[in-house]
């Protein structure tokens, strides 16, 4: 399912495009031993779901925010290095509590092929 404020109104996506980009991701997990990917809950992580965010080494977070009652959105660069760090920490934290069978790849390899399928 998507997210309608991800998606432009105009815009639709066509099943070879989803099954793409899944395929991608498939790609990505096998080829890289870093690359992982955790599938959780709303309702665990609830916290997250408006807030956007990517840590680029120790340099700097890229944080994008979006405002659901008037759909605007925030984007900010931080590049202090105490609050690059505390994001390093609460991403290393929030991992560690992620159950290992929605980080393990074998199971997100699966579960991405079982999306390709049905698209197909």
């Amino acid at each position: 399912m998507f997210d309608d404020y991800y998606l432009l109104e105009s815009e639709t996506i066509e099943q070879e495009d989803i099954v793409c980009h899944l395929e991608n991701l498939i790609s990505m997990l096998k080829r890289y031993d870093n690359y992982e990917i955790a599938f959780v809950s709303e309702k665990d992580f609830y916290d997250m779901t408006n807030t956007c965010w990517a840590i680029k080494g120790n340099l700097c977070v890229f944080i994008e925010s979006l405002n659901e009652s008037n759909h605007i959105k925030k984007n900010f660069i931080a590049t202090e290095k105490n609050i690059v760090q505390a994001f390093n920490d609460y991403f290393a934290k929030t991992w560690r509590n992620i159950p290992r069978e929605n980080k393990e790849k074998a199971n997100t390899i699966r579960f991405l092929q079982s999306l390709i399928n049905i698209c197909r």
